[in-house]
């Protein structure tokens, strides 16, 4: 049923008055310019003006604005309304968005590429006529500026600018996740342009390349402008932004009731690493250090400054060197499935430094030019792995060597000097240099990476696929009961760690509310077994067995490792041992 403007104002005043007055006053009290409103809310109050806002939301979320200042409020000046939880039925993947969906309100989901300065952007501008003096306000709809050709008076001359109306703006560019599609698909990608109050700083400020966002906003369309100044028959697509919400941001940002924080607590007691050890990829068989240690890298170390205000990351790198068929990519692809934020990289064909930290990029809706992330921006406070790492080029993986030690990068291109955070921890694949692992050679001599790369890794393993009798049995049985779907794991209704969803909250709770310190005991431990190891690597660099030297680096490992132990056990303090932890 349509509704008309009077009609509207009415009931939207009424439905304010009912359910979001006080909110209203506590918001002009902290000096905020919007209200936001759930639409499950307004459904249920008046289904016809929820059917109107989904259908025709410019105007009838002009009703809203204009039934808000009916109340006698001071401050109600500019007062924008933000719509929220919009029914699935308006949600869409970026790549579905069509015509006849100009001038609706949806809602897209996907991941945050790049985002571009805030500019000021002019809406309206006060004309003077030279012939009579009146005034004449012009609003700037388009691309260009748009001025007055003529006065009632009937003057054609040259009118007197006064003064301009200005917004701030900002555009986004978001892309599908990869995930949501099948197959081959090419993720799309689509600008999304902020206004107002969406970009001002403490909201602005959460927008960050690499967040997963939800956006409701107003489908429009753009004019492509041909070279020769016409306009295009076909145009481009835009999401004039209502109401943006960060979801998924990182582990921190799992949000728990008290029901899983209590279970969190009980299995906590339980031997939670030997636990998350089980449940981690059942389907591939052994490796149980190399997982242990996967683990450990979510959990994390603690991000320390230093007395001398230098920073210590708390993010441990791994690197798997192994002959082909070792499940190094099972491994990877499973991992992703228990990281809230990741990216995943392969270093074969189509993978550059770009891909990999960010590249400068001409922004065409608000014009300039802008950061478009790369994987390591995007996996900011994530994970990221890596795969066939010794397939890219050296140039290329540059890029790394900051990204690990530092965990930021500098750009300098275009006029932009820019230095970005990247605060990643990696998990990197990679094959020996003959594709496989030759037995009679030593193990360093087999390494396609270079030794400054190679020191950044807090852990490597080499995986050989060497015949053995025994173990060939019990693989190619595990393998087989796999395939027939049969259960592996030794009881999946006593793991609470089989349910990956749990997995993540686990480590979430610990990461946003677990540091641990070293205890005197745990310094000591670590003490004598790094200076042992600084012996062992002095005797076998006399023998030059000693292709990566025991050094500084690893003892720093050697503690966030320790650090991640203690989280996975809730410990606040990183001790040797203790319900089976260890570094």
């Amino acid at each position: 049923m349509e509704l008309n403007v009077i009609e509207q104002i009415k009931r939207f005043q009424d439905f304010i008055e009912n359910s979001y007055y006080p909110i209203l006053l506590e918001n002009v009290r902290k000096g905020e310019k919007c209200l936001i409103i759930d639409f499950s809310e307004l459904s249920k109050y008046d289904p016809d003006l929820a059917t109107e806002l989904l259908d025709a939301p410019e105007e009838t979320i002009k009703a809203v604005e204009k039934a808000i200042e009916q109340f006698d409020i001071d401050g109600l000046v500019d007062f924008k309304i933000r719509i929220k939880n919009i029914p699935s039925s308006n949600k869409y993947l970026i790549g579905n968005i069509r015509s006849k969906l100009i001038g609706k309100l949806i809602c897209i989901e996907g991941l945050l590429l790049r985002k571009s300065e805030v500019k000021p952007r002019v809406v309206s501008i006060r004309f003077e006529c030279n012939g009579c003096g009146n005034i004449l306000n012009i609003l700037q709809l388009g691309e260009g500026i748009k001025e007055p050709t003529r006065c009632g008076c009937g003057f054609k001359g040259k009118f007197i600018t006064l003064d301009k109306e200005l917004i701030d703006v900002q555009s986004l560019v978001v892309q599908e996740k990869q995930e949501e599609l099948e197959g081959s698909t090419q993720p799309q990608r689509i600008h999304v342009l902020l206004k107002e109050d969406l970009v001002i700083p403490y909201k602005e400020r959460k927008l960050n390349p690499g967040n997963s966002v939800a956006i409701n906003g107003i489908v429009r369309e753009i004019p492509i402008i041909l070279r020769s100044g016409g306009v295009s028959v076909n145009f481009d697509i835009l999401i004039e932004a209502n109401y943006v919400e960060v979801i998924g941001e990182s582990f921190q940002d799992i949000e728990l009731n008290k029901e899983t924080e209590q279970k969190i607590l009980e299995v906590s007691q339980n031997n939670p690493l030997k636990l998350l050890v089980e449940a981690t990829a059942p389907t591939i068989y052994g490796n149980k250090e190399l997982k242990e240690a996967a683990i450990l890298q979510l959990f994390g170390g603690v991000r320390k400054v230093l007395q001398d205000g230098m920073e210590v990351r708390g993010d441990s790198h791994i690197l798997i060197i192994g002959d082909p068929g070792s499940a190094k990519t099972a491994l990877i692809r499973y991992l992703t499935k228990l990281a809230p934020k990741w990216q995943y990289v392969s270093g074969g064909v189509g993978s550059s430094k770009v891909g990999i930290a960010a590249a400068v990029v001409k922004d065409e809706l608000i014009k300039g030019f802008t950061l478009d992330a790369g994987a390591a921006v995007l996996a900011h406070n994530g994970v990221l792995f890596f795969d066939e790492l010794d397939k890219m080029e050296a140039e290329e993986r540059g890029a790394l060597h900051d990204i690990m030690e530092i965990q930021a990068f500098s750009v300098h291109k275009a006029g932009i000097n820019a230095t970005l955070l990247a605060r990643v921890t990696i998990l990197a694949a990679a094959n020996p240099k003959q594709g496989r692992f030759d037995p009679y050679q030593e193990l360093y001599t087999q390494l396609n990476l270079p030794p400054t790369l190679i020191n950044r890794f807090d852990l490597i393993y080499p995986l050989k696929d060497i015949p053995e009798e025994t173990k060939d049995d019990k693989m190619s049985r595990h393998i087989l009961k796999s395939h027939r779907k049969k259960l592996i794991m030794e009881d999946p209704s006593s793991n609470p760690f089989a349910d990956k969803k749990f997995a993540r909250e686990y480590i979430g709770y610990a990461k946003k509310n677990i540091f641990p310190e070293l205890t005197d005991e745990a310094e000591e431990e670590i003490h004598h077994y790094y200076t042992n190891l600084r012996k062992q690597g002095k005797m076998e660099e006399s023998t030059k067995a000693m292709a990566i030297p025991i050094n500084p680096r690893y003892l720093e490992a050697m503690i966030r490792l320790t650090e991640s132990a203690a989280r996975a056990r809730l410990c606040s303090r990183s001790s040797m041992g203790g319900n089976g932890g260890k570094f």
